[in-house]
């Protein structure tokens, strides 16, 4: 039957004032280091696709920390944006990604059998995932993204960049922040500068990325008139009773005080090297 609303009837409540939505809530997902600071497809056989699901998924959760998404909206907030219902390879490791966090505790689902389930799915097919809150309001060694740096990360382009991996730059900026950390009260700047000057052999060692890379997806977190991160090059340094030695750049957030954090990481990295 077909209805018609005659909308001229419904009266609405006339107020002085107009308020906006504004979101009051955490914007914020904190990450913990253990999925972070290792390199998820050697170890765990996981596409770096993880941590944009996991961020989604807490989210866009509700108070009961319980999300009903689908795999074609984890893709669309992702970056993985197509219009055919086709499964691609990335639609595969969003599923692998949901068997991996609820066989490791961090979620349950209400899917029964995973290798059922990918047969019969298809991108719109919800999904009720219950967070496990536990694991979502981590206290201790874990990596904090601001939602809006999420969405600045989404939208980054570069034009020395045909192929740019949204998932390995979301990847890089939350490694280099887990390195970051924050600075505990009471310590001075110059005993902990939240700084980040690992060499690009133990960037590559520990996330299983290329030199190139790296390289790549530092630069593109770096430009801008507002980057995510700060860069002070590090020239090389000659060493007592050694040769010229490289030393790594040094990297901060892009925030008030950042030429401090800078400049006191230099001189902990100097003297630290030529002690």
């Amino acid at each position: 039957m077909k209805s018609d609303i005659q909308f001229n009837t419904i009266i609405p409540i006339e107020h002085t004032t107009n308020y906006e939505y504004i979101c009051s809530g955490r914007l914020f997902t904190r990450i913990p280091n253990e999925l972070i600071q290792r390199n998820l497809k050697k170890r765990h056989g996981i596409h770096n696709i993880l941590y944009a699901v996991y961020l989604l998924l807490d989210r866009y959760s509700t108070r009961e920390h319980v999300v009903q998404i689908s795999i074609g909206k984890l893709l669309d907030l992702s970056g993985h944006k197509y219009t055919r219902n086709v499964k691609t390879s990335v639609f595969y490791e969003v599923i692998k990604c949901l068997y991996f966090l609820e066989q490791s505790n961090y979620i349950e689902t209400d899917i029964c059998d995973y290798q059922t389930f990918q047969n019969s799915i298809d991108r719109k097919t919800l999904i009720t995932i219950r967070l496990i809150y536990d694991r979502f309001n981590i206290t201790q060694n874990y990596t904090h993204i601001r939602w809006n740096d999420y969405d600045k990360i989404m939208n980054l382009t570069s034009s020395n960049s045909k192929h740019l991996s949204k998932d390995s730059l979301l990847f890089i900026y939350l490694y280099v922040c887990s390195y970051i950390g924050t600075r505990p009260k009471n310590m001075p700047i110059s005993e902990f500068p939240e700084a980040f000057w690992k060499s690009l052999n133990v960037i590559n060692l520990e996330t299983g990325m290329s030199r190139p890379s790296i390289i790549q997806y530092l630069k593109i977190l770096c430009e801008g008139t507002n980057p995510l991160l700060i860069k002070m090059d590090v020239k090389a340094r000659h060493k007592s009773n050694a040769a010229f030695q490289n030393f790594p750049n040094i990297y901060v957030l892009n925030r008030e005080g950042y030429r401090e954090e800078l400049n006191a990481a230099y001189t902990k990295l100097l003297n630290k090297i030529t002690k």
